[in-house]
């Protein structure tokens, strides 16, 4: 068996509903450590992060139950959140995200994936 790694660095634009940002691949086991928010509106903005497990090997569905973040973040504020400890395991586990505006908060996602093919 053989073990790699590669950086999980992914910027998102976020949108104003649920949607999966990060999808984990077969073989694979997504670590988050940290997080930065970012809001380029002129006002503050609800936002909402999610580590949603497969359902039944489907991307599964954002729920009160799996959020790990709710917060506003106020206009043009950068909200950096380190030392995360989250895993996702399985294909199809997702890190799903939202703002109450779309195309205004930007989502960098920090960590690690190791391939354990």
């Amino acid at each position: 068996m053989a073990t790699g790694f590669q950086q999980l660095n992914s910027t998102i634009l976020l949108t104003a509903a649920a949607a999966a940002h990060f999808t984990n691949a077969a073989d694979n086991t997504a670590h988050l450590t940290g997080m930065i928010l970012h809001n380029t509106h002129s006002a503050g903005l609800l936002v909402y992060v999610y580590i949603v497990p497969n359902n039944g090997g489907s991307v599964g569905t954002a729920a009160a139950g799996n959020q790990i973040f709710r917060r506003t973040i106020d206009a043009y504020e950068t909200f950096p959140i380190n030392d995360l400890t989250f895993y996702l395991t399985s294909e199809n586990d997702t890190i799903q995200a939202y703002a109450a505006t779309a195309s205004k908060v930007t989502l960098y996602l920090e960590g690690y994936i190791e391939d354990t093919s």
